[in-house]
């Protein structure tokens, strides 16, 4: 097919030499010139032949500094022919070395040319500015995409069109700096990837397209033979391909898994849906030199399946020479699902797998999905998220607000929609919580349940959360008559009740619905906030039932305040309070040692419908509590009990009550060891993901077991001076 233009080369050449024959000055370069057309006419022989020959081409490489300008060509039988290019310049003396025009495809699969013998590659540019794709407009390549060439236009410089392969037809054309000179012996070499093929452009016209010959791999050599996934999260294998100089990584090639599945003494197989290939590349050294031969693949677990133990191959698939398919397998690698923990999971997909960013706008139409700790399917429905907290949403591990579309059980907790996912990151143990809820539990009306699980956000794993109860009205929850539309505020009895109470220093930034205690003057004063019921019911300060709930707080007060000399009237308190229920909220803060009452935050009080106020539920317990460091007890001036201590009556009941629980709150170390045993697990790995930066607890920086020791202690401790100091009372 190159033949025809043969003719034309040589006559060129021979003009040349007969003018340059006529000329004296040129008698020097006889020699040289003759050698010149020998070279081409034995290339452009040598080259003719080997097409013929249906040869494919094993590489085209740029010669040595010793022989600048031209090119080895290497072809599959380890024949070679050697093309050196002439002299850019005037009279071909002065100039640089021919330059070739060498065009490949990239990773990206853009067309890139380099100018330099293939040391250096630019990504070509269409006229616009834009990467040219190798890719057609149908997203095939190969025959349906696109190629480039060489033409020389009339100014003698390189110009570079891009053409569609199958019409031929021009799609863009881009003129380079480089001038053609007549003696470099090749105009072009275009390697494409997608077609396996090597196109060499002579200059005199004739093109030569060769198969690239390709290096078929003969055996997998597996360097890891098991991995385990967990969700959503990746593993890596190595494995050594040979050859070594075999192509894995080329696009023709395909790297699979298959999975074995055996059944009745048979085996069959079948493509994973649990993981899959994230990626392949070579491995690398440590000074990051391309290991030959040796790869590293990304398995990526899939987040469809919860539990899996299975076994499957590498298997690398390509069609050979004559197109027929053909497939290496490697041995079996045995690839497990690996839980985090033995802990519950919690699953919530937003939509779009959008970040929770706001704690005050939810995010609706969401999914939760709770798989307990056996693996069996607790809850799968939408629901809304948000962030919450104060203080707390400002840590990096941030604490998210549930609200399910309608009410359920959760991992045996009773029904309700709101729940609460607490982050618990400055807290070492991540028990602090837990353990001050599990102390209320065993004393008080009611505190919320929770139970530790692992979370997952849009897949990501989060590491260890306490989903718990939020505090609301519900007969399994906060048990008192809830106020809503519908309630009458005019029947003094209906307006009597239910109310939750806040009594917290950043309360007034929350809620729209407070005010400010009479008595309790920490900080420029105590904001008292209604949280039930809310805004929506409660519309304004003049509300029947705003009014209602702070003139019978004012009144407690009142009475405090006048009579914090004399103690005179404990039959009034005792009327409007339920003394039982501050003893024991009180105690629980006094053996954990929290001291947030001192602020105040996080204190809470409710009112039944025709009845008393009581306190609690009580929350918020990983700042500073169970700390071995002090001997008094340490809210018992904060809030109203710096005027309940001062009435004989209250320090009797006090007594009396401490009597009663004690030896309910001595059992609480035993709930400290089981529960501690049942998270260590996930503690370990969470602290990896979430390291604590605070100090505020004192143990962040220690083991798990000695700040679980440290948490023990600290309560034992409590438990000994609370009990010598109520004796003393």
């Amino acid at each position: 097919m190159c033949k025809k233009l043969l003719a034309r080369t040589i006559k060129y050449f021979v003009f040349a030499v007969l003018v340059l024959s006529a000329c004296d000055r040129y008698e020097d370069d006889f020699t040289e010139i003759r050698a010149e057309i020998a070279q081409i006419k034995e290339a452009i022989s040598a080259l003719q032949q080997a097409y013929d020959n249906a040869k494919t081409i094993s590489s085209v490489t740029a010669l040595s500094d010793e022989t600048p300008g031209g090119w080895l060509i290497t072809f599959s039988d380890n024949t070679t022919i050697k093309v050196v290019n002439g002299k850019d310049g005037e009279n071909g003396a002065n100039g640089k070395d021919g330059i070739t025009p060498y065009f490949k495809i990239n990773e990206d699969n853009h067309w890139c040319v380099s100018y330099d013998g293939g040391v250096t590659y630019d990504i070509i540019l269409d006229s616009e500015g834009n990467p040219v794709s190798a890719t057609g407009a149908d997203g095939e390549n190969g025959k349906n995409g696109n190629s480039v060439r060489v033409v020389i236009n009339a100014e003698g410089y390189y110009v570079i069109e891009i053409y569609e392969t199958a019409t031929n037809t021009v799609i863009d054309s881009i003129t380079t700096p480089y001038s053609s000179n007549p003696q470099n012996t090749i105009q072009s070499i275009v390697e494409n990837t997608s077609s396996n093929t090597i196109t060499i452009t002579m200059e005199s016209g004739e093109v030569f397209t060769f198969d690239k010959m390709v290096i078929y791999p003969s055996s997998i050599v597996l360097l890891d033979d098991e991995i385990s996934l967990a969700h959503c999260e990746e593993a890596t294998i190595e494995f050594i391909v040979n050859p070594s100089n075999a192509a894995v990584l080329a696009k023709d090639f395909q790297l699979n898994l298959v999975k074995e599945i055996t059944k009745a003494e048979v085996s069959y197989i079948t493509t994973p849906d649990a993981y899959s290939i994230k990626s392949v590349a070579n491995a690398t050294d440590k000074e990051g030199n391309t290991i030959r031969g040796k790869y590293i693949m990304t398995i990526k677990d899939n987040g469809t399946k919860l539990d899996y133990n299975e076994r499957f191959t590498i298997v690398i698939a390509i069609k050979d020479s004559k197109g027929n398919p053909m497939e290496i397998t490697s041995e079996i690698i045995s690839v497990s699902y690996t839980r985090p923990s033995s802990l519950a999971r919690v699953f919530i997909t937003t939509p779009d797998g959008v970040g929770i960013t706001s704690k005050t706008d939810w995010l609706k139409n969401s999914n939760i999905r709770i798989v307990d700790e056996d693996g069996n399917e607790d809850l799968n429905v939408t629901t809304s998220v948000r962030g919450r907290g104060n203080t707390t949403w400002t840590y990096p591990k941030k604490p998210y607000a549930i609200k399910l579309d309608s009410k359920a059980e959760v991992l045996g907790m009773p029904k309700h929609k709101r729940w609460v996912l607490l982050a618990n990151w400055m807290d070492r143990t991540l028990l602090r919580n837990d353990v001050a809820f599990e102390m209320a539990r065993r004393v008080m009306a009611w505190a919320p349940r929770g139970q530790f699980v692992e979370l997952y956000l849009n897949g990501v794993h989060q590491g260890n959360y306490y989903l718990c109860e939020q505090i609301k009205v519900d007969k399994n929850r906060v048990n008192i008559d809830e106020l809503d539309e519908d309630t009458d505020f005019s029947d003094p009895s209906q307006v009597s009740g239910g109310y939750i109470l806040e009594f917290d220093e950043y309360g007034q930034f929350d809620e729209p619905n407070f005010f400010w205690s009479k008595i309790i003057d920490i900080d420029d004063g105590t904001p008292v906030t209604i949280k039930e019921p809310d805004e929506e019911v409660i519309t304004s300060h003049t509300h029947p039932g705003f009014l209602y709930i702070q003139n019978y707080v004012y009144n407690i007060e009142d009475i405090l305040e006048a009579d914090k000399e004399a103690h005179a009237r404990w039959n009034e308190i005792e009327q409007l309070i339920d003394v039982t229920s501050y003893i024991d909220w009180w105690l629980v803060h006094e053996l954990s040692g929290n001291l947030e009452p001192n602020q105040p935050r996080s204190c809470y009080m409710y009112k039944k419908r025709d009845g008393k106020l009581y306190a609690g539920p009580v929350w918020d317990f990983d700042w500073g509590s169970f700390k071995p460091t002090y001997n008094h007890f340490g809210i018992k001036g904060t809030l109203w009990y710096i005027y309940l201590f001062k009435y004989p009556e209250f320090k009797s009941a006090v007594k009396a009550r401490w009597a009663e629980v004690e030896d309910t709150f001595r059992g609480i170390d035993q709930y400290i060891v089981e529960i501690a045993d049942k998270t260590r697990e996930s503690n370990e790995l969470n602290l990896s993901k979430w390291p604590i930066s605070s100090t505020v607890n004192g143990d962040e920086s220690m083991p798990y077991d000695e700040a679980i020791a440290r948490m023990r202690e600290a309560y034992q401790h409590r438990l000994d001076r609370i009990d010598g100091n109520v004796s003393a009372m």
